[in-house]
């Protein structure tokens, strides 16, 4: 890189420390008590100000008597008392409306996280296998299953609990081949992840 490259490089690292600096003391500033009420002091001033400006040159009057207007101008009590009513009434609206409609949000969610929950199983009937599992979801309201474990169907109406990731009957053809453990979970996880798209319709393929 040549010199010229180099204080052009310093230079961009300067202006933004500078400006770095610059807005951390501003930020600093509108978060302190004190300052942030002489800001918003200066902020009404400055919009009463304009607004006297406006009121001069629409009223035909003089910049002092269009501030002076502005400054002894009174409500009257009333006015308030129902706009305060008003307020009120309609921040209660508000808080019902959303209250309601979060009611409603949660109230799906929850139905939704029933029905992930009775997915739980699948069998596959060729191989005579039957796999269970538990489903969870975490503090983020992500599914995850747990407990995988499979069980052997050609034992009559008992289903029977694999042993070491295979049938324990010696003579069964699932006590031949053992199933891994990562495998097994993975595909239960993989089972709900695709049923939970489903159910809240981001089903994409």
């Amino acid at each position: 890189m040549r010199l010229g490259d180099n204080c052009v490089y310093l230079r961009v690292i300067c202006n933004y420390s500078q400006n770095l600096r610059l807005h951390q003391m501003i930020e600093k500033i509108w978060k302190d008590p004190v300052w942030s009420k002489v800001i918003s002091v200066i902020i009404v001033a400055i919009g009463g100000l304009i607004l006297a400006k406006a009121k001069s040159y629409y009223d035909s009057q003089t910049f002092k008597e269009a501030f002076n207007d502005i400054i002894n101008y009174q409500l009257k009590i009333i006015y308030i008392f129902f706009g305060i009513i008003i307020f009120w009434i309609l921040r209660w609206i508000y808080k019902i409306s959303l209250g309601s409609n979060r009611n409603k949000t949660n109230s799906k969610f929850e139905k939704n996280k029933t029905l992930l929950r009775k997915v739980d199983k699948i069998i596959d009937k060729k191989e005579g296998v039957m796999m269970k599992w538990n489903v969870h979801f975490s503090t983020a309201n992500k599914p995850f299953v747990s407990d995988v474990n499979c069980f052997c169907l050609l034992h009559g109406d008992l289903p029977i609990k694999f042993l070491w990731n295979r049938c324990p009957h010696q003579d069964c053809k699932n006590s031949q081949k053992q199933i891994d453990d990562y495998s097994l979970e993975n595909l239960a996880e993989s089972i709900v992840l695709d049923e939970w798209d489903k159910i809240n319709g981001n089903k994409i393929i």
